[in-house]
């Protein structure tokens, strides 16, 4: 299992809820679709550095991100 993928994902999936989270605030709707994906994306991150073998730091994360790139760039 590439834990590394998971938690790029779930922290991609949590930013990119926010955007929808603030239209929904401002429009005076409440955000269900973000909340969700929201909750989703930390659930798929959390659950991954909890599955990592070796654990997850906050400097891990950016590593994280780069090795997906590079991976997807080479």
């Amino acid at each position: 299992m590439d834990t590394d993928l998971f938690v790029v994902v779930g922290f991609l999936l949590a930013a990119l809820s926010l955007p929808s989270a603030l239209a929904s605030y401002a429009e005076g709707i409440f955000p269900k679709t973000a909340l969700t994906v929201l909750v989703l994306g930390t659930i798929i991150a959390l659950s991954a550095a909890m599955l990592s073998p070796d654990g997850y730091s906050f400097g891990r994360i950016p590593h994280s991100f780069i090795e997906i790139l590079a991976r997807i760039f080479n």
